[in-house]
């Protein structure tokens, strides 16, 4: 990993991620090489370039609460600002909620519109009876740009909405990073480790990860950084392929690898 600047350096000690904390308890998730990305460019480069040219057939909503019954993480790739994907995400935290219900689990939905600096800030709210707002304004002091307030490439809606659903279903929310954000080179390993730490963590849980797509393949990003941990998850890419005739939510393009097609969104069981 290259290094951290000073500044980056006060605020991962500042919030209690250092690399010792972090990593201590934990599997270290395998170090990124030193090749430099200069350009988000190059970065979604990779991902894309590593996403398979061909499928493997369909899947069913029954093949993703397998999964986590499994007890394997899910990562499902976020694109900010596309109101259509967020729709099917937001059911299938829904449905998730109810999974994670029925097989008396908590729900730990991990997000990158919180930082790890406001983690229990949020928490607090959530198992309380303030208004959004007094949130909203907490996280504005702190953070101007925040995602709940809506930027170019933004859409704030679904985020609020997030925090409404968690607090009404009853599931914990839990942040990737802080923010502001990391160098790129960073954020990946930074994720990667938070969530070996919570995912040590001695509870009965169904972890869902909500992450800009770009994230998720391509050589150290995090998939690739969560080690073996990765290599079990279910990755769910943002691509909405039409439907085929039978009408299967999913097209499975690898082993554990999905992407969303036009059928109906997922519905809470």
């Amino acid at each position: 990993m290259p290094p951290v600047g000073h500044e980056h350096s006060r605020r991962l000690l500042a919030i209690g991620l250092t690399a010792s904390a972090l990593t201590a308890c934990v599997m270290q998730p395998r170090k990124p090489s030193m090749t430099s990305r200069t350009r988000l460019s190059d970065y979604k480069g990779e991902h894309y370039a590593s996403v398979p040219s061909f499928g493997l057939g369909r899947a069913t909503y029954d093949d993703l609460d397998q999964a986590l019954l499994e007890g394997r993480l899910m990562l499902v790739g976020d694109v900010h600002d596309d109101m259509l994907l967020h729709e099917r995400i937001h059911a299938l935290v829904e449905r998730s909620a109810q999974l994670a219900k029925r097989a008396r689990a908590r729900l730990r939905v991990f997000v990158e519109f919180i930082g790890l600096e406001d983690e229990a800030r949020v928490a607090a709210w959530l198992r309380s009876d303030d208004e959004l707002e007094t949130l909203r304004a907490a996280l504005r002091r702190r953070w101007p740009e925040s995602w709940l307030e809506g930027a170019r490439g933004i859409h704030a809606a679904f985020y609020r909405r997030l925090l409404g659903s968690a607090r009404q279903l009853d599931f914990d929310l839990r942040a990737l990073e802080p923010v502001p954000r990391l160098a790129l080179d960073e954020r990946d390993l930074v994720m990667a480790t938070v969530l070996q730490r919570a995912r040590q963590e001695a509870k009965k849980t169904i972890d869902l990860v909500i992450v800009g797509h770009a994230h998720l393949l391509g050589r150290d990003h995090l998939v690739d950084a969560l080690g073996d941990e990765g290599a079990r998850a279910v990755v769910i890419l943002p691509d909405i392929e039409e439907a085929p005739a039978h009408g299967a939510p999913l097209s499975k393009l690898d082993e554990g690898l999905y992407r969303w097609t036009r059928a109906a969104l997922p519905t809470r069981r």
